[in-house]
């Protein structure tokens, strides 16, 4: 899991109730696949939602590094917000042929408001830690949030 800076993960308890926005799916490469998707409310007043689930590397070819990102989208599919999580920093070295990882990624409850629906997608290629995500450079790699 992240490390709860802007854009990762932060670590937080989860209720019983799951949120009801529509799962796209965006950029996922050939032989991963993301199963077992969950997005619950976190408990707290203005704690947000978690998104948790499941990549399984189904193909042949063996990552240094993936990483999931979410991005909330509005209802005409305007980006709301990205946040992701990654293997960096986890015990992982590799990601080969039938592994599986589980990945977690909260969203602040001030972009929740106007969401419609998230999208993710799948990075396999990241280099030196900047990533660019449906033209939104970060610098950074941490947040791809255009939210105020």
């Amino acid at each position: 899991m992240g490390t709860g800076t802007e854009g990762e993960t932060a670590q937080g308890t989860t209720s019983s109730g799951a949120l009801d926005l529509e799962e796209n799916t965006g950029n996922i490469p050939q032989g991963l696949e993301v199963t077992d998707t969950q997005l619950t409310r976190l408990d707290g007043d203005g704690a947000g939602a978690r998104l948790t689930g499941t990549v399984r590397n189904t193909g042949s070819q063996t990552y240094e590094q993936i990483e999931v990102q979410a991005t909330l989208l509005d209802d005409t599919d305007d980006v709301l917000g990205a946040w992701f999580d990654n293997t960096e920093g986890e015990d992982i070295q590799t990601f080969g042929s039938g592994d599986e990882w589980q990945f977690s990624i909260d969203f602040p409850s001030a972009d929740l408001g106007n969401a419609a629906g998230y999208r993710i997608d799948i990075d396999n290629n990241i280099d030196n830690g900047v990533w660019d995500w449906g033209g939104n450079s970060t610098g950074t790699g941490t947040s791809t949030s255009t939210s105020t």
